[in-house]
């Protein structure tokens, strides 16, 4: 509480501003009594300077546009005062705090801090983090192996979505966080799709064959959303799947089909497999499929991709206090 703007003030009221007990000896020089003026020490001080001091420094921040990767430590302002510092950071309704990367983090405490400083975040908005890409669909890896070979070695698996390893939020100190609003991990990106080949027939057949690629996996959702899985083609009779879409904001892409060609001149056509779904907002993306069956000789398949981890709700979340706990989805650590 701060001391009074006007009327009679005495050092016993200032000591015990300063944090002193009452009646206890106490001067005009002590440190705890100048900080509070700014004063040095030995410097020349009246009791006039200390109307409306206070020992604790309030500093209230808002957030009223959506921002991403806001460290709350470097926009507190100058008037921080270590030890003595009561911060309150409050994010308004509608807006939205996120990050550029699937490895960093949205919003953070940042340092320094000091014992005796008080932080509490009162979120009435979104702090979410990034989606993660979806994994690329399985192809070959060279365009020579299918050249009248029905037994190719050169076929690669789908590629793994990408794991969203950064968190909506991390606290280096302290905080009591009042989730009014929502708070969410990046969306995990989708695995992509297995490649897929087998021969056809037999006798002056034997060098017919299918050969199909896979599809990419799905973006996961998150501020930065992550994109779909591409497909490739090393340039032989192998053509591309269909890539993966992009996840948006609040929700994960679809994975792209996979395909086989050529379709002719076999009525049964058997597509390669498709990419898994990217993750929604806090959820891991779906593995990418598999489809080894088919009806010629030596079918053979490759792995497909496994979906990429969901991101963090927060990190050092024993150092967060949630009180209300509002809407939360994803991990923690």
């Amino acid at each position: 509480m701060a001391l009074p703007n006007s009327g009679p003030l005495s050092l016993n009221q200032i000591h015990v501003e300063a944090g002193g007990n009452s009646g206890s000896t106490a001067s005009i020089n002590d440190s705890d009594i100048r900080d509070m003026i700014g004063k040095s020490s030995g410097a020349q001080s009246s009791f006039s300077e200390f109307y409306g001091a206070s020992s604790s420094v309030t500093i209230n921040q808002t957030i009223s546009s959506s921002t991403n990767n806001y460290n709350m430590a470097s926009n507190r302002g100058g008037t921080y005062s270590a030890g003595i510092t009561a911060y309150t950071l409050t994010i308004n309704p509608g807006v939205t705090v996120g990050t550029n990367s699937t490895n960093s983090t949205s919003l953070q405490t940042g340092t320094p801090w000091s014992s005796g400083d008080t932080v509490i975040v009162e979120n009435y908005g979104t702090v979410k983090g990034g989606g993660g890409a979806g994994g690329t669909g399985g192809s070959q890896a060279n365009a020579n192996y299918l050249n009248g070979d029905p037994n190719p070695g050169a076929l690669t698996n789908g590629g793994n979505g990408t794991t969203v390893n950064g968190a909506a939020f991390n606290a280096a100190y302290p905080t009591t966080f009042k989730n009014f609003g929502s708070i969410y991990g990046g969306g995990g990106g989708g695995g992509g799709g297995g490649t897929k080949f087998f021969a056809k027939g037999g006798g002056k057949n034997i060098n017919i064959y299918q050969a199909g690629a896979g599809g990419g996996g799905g973006g996961g959702a998150g501020v930065t959303a992550g994109s779909g899985g591409a497909t490739t083609n090393a340039g032989g009779v192998i053509n591309a799947g269909n890539a993966g879409s992009a996840g948006s904001a609040n929700a994960g892409g679809a994975g792209g089909n996979g395909v086989m060609i050529p379709a002719n001149p076999f009525d049964n056509d058997e597509p390669a497999g498709n990419g898994g779904a990217g993750g929604g907002l806090g959820s891991d993306g779906a593995a990418g499929n598999v489809n080894p069956g088919g009806t010629g000789n030596n079918p053979r398949a490759t792995n497909a991709g496994s979906g990429g981890t969901r991101g963090y709700i927060t990190s050092n979340s024993s150092s967060i206090t949630f009180n209300p706990s509002g809407t939360q989805t994803g991990r923690t650590a």
